[in-house]
């Protein structure tokens, strides 16, 4: 799995990622008892040095990130998205929707006709979630977008809409993550998902508790205790859109620098999370960082590189 995030306000999107990436292989085997039944082996590798963020095109303001699964069947999703940028030139579109279009298109017409030409439904473990960040050439502010693929039908790749973060003159900052976000959960809402099921079990023992210390045990089938769990759900909610706005109200103001400093502090405080707790350890490696600006379109923070020390600039260290 892996970690993004986006911080967004007027200035432009800071975007880090970490290096953990997943190749999934699913094999279909037929048993020797039925010839028509199929088991589905799902073959795993996770690595902590890959390419999970690349501009899109170059000298435009629009990068992608990957999410999941690293193959598009047999072929790295990094792999299609340089012969993309390899083979289109770099003019732009008027809008951020344009380039994600421009960008489908190519593996219909390129892609998928020479490289896998047959359909694919892919399991749970195979699914990939792209997700662009950047500007329309006639958009003044910023918008990240994420995309489920789940299969190839009729030479058509097939992706859902998972939602988008944008910044507008109503909503002037955003914070946008993908993959393992719970310490980022926590962060922007102040309590992380997995603890709301136990603070509503804890109060309706706390009911209980009471109703048996003072012998009113039979109240016990009036008390609507659905109704009163959802109310506490409601509390917590509200309490953690009133946190996520302070921090929104805040991000208005940063300069992208502290943008930036944001994106890779919650990649890292992610990464720390996951090996203090029991949790799976699908966060981890060195931290890709990136700004995006409508005027100085994509430029490298920070970028892994095997051979040099660290350089920034739109091209980075490996030229990715």
């Amino acid at each position: 799995m892996t970690a993004i995030v986006g911080i967004l306000n007027k200035r432009g999107i800071a975007i880090a990622a970490d290096s953990a990436v997943t190749f999934t292989n699913a094999i279909q085997e037929v048993t020797i008892q039925n010839k028509n039944e199929k088991v589905i082996s799902i073959k795993d590798k996770v690595v902590n040095s890959g390419d999970k963020m690349l501009r899109l095109k170059d000298k435009q303001p629009v990068a992608v990130m990957i999410v999941g699964n690293a193959l598009l069947t047999k072929l790295p999703w990094d792999v299609i998205i340089r012969w993309y940028r390899k083979q289109n030139d770099s003019s732009g579109f008027p809008t951020f929707q344009d380039y994600i279009n421009n960008f489908k298109e190519f593996i219909e017409s390129e892609i998928i006709p020479k490289y896998i030409n047959k359909e694919y439904s892919f399991e749970e473990a195979e699914i990939t979630h792209l997700v662009f960040a950047g500007y329309g050439q006639e958009e003044s502010y910023p918008s990240i977008c994420q995309y489920k693929v789940i299969g190839i039908s009729k030479s058509k790749l097939q992706w859902q809409s998972c939602g988008c973060a944008s910044i507008s003159d109503e909503q002037e900052s955003n914070i946008f993550t993908s993959g393992q976000s719970d310490i980022i959960d926590a962060i922007e809402l102040g309590i992380q998902d997995d603890r709301v099921s136990v603070i509503r079990r804890k109060f309706q023992d706390l009911i209980d508790n009471l109703l048996n210390e003072n012998m009113l045990d039979s109240l016990k089938s009036k008390i609507n205790y659905p109704a009163i769990r959802q109310e506490v759900t409601d509390i917590i909610k509200e309490s953690g859109r009133e946190h996520l706005r302070q921090h929104l109200e805040a991000i208005k103001e940063f300069d992208l620098q502290k943008m930036a400093c944001l994106a890779e502090n919650l990649i890292k405080a992610t990464e720390l999370h996951r090996k203090i707790t029991s949790r799976q350890e699908s966060v981890g490696g060195l931290v890709d960082l990136a700004v995006i600006t409508r005027e100085d379109g994509f430029q490298w923070l920070n970028r892994k590189s095997w051979y040099e020390p660290s350089k920034g600039g739109q091209y980075g260290k490996f030229g990715i």
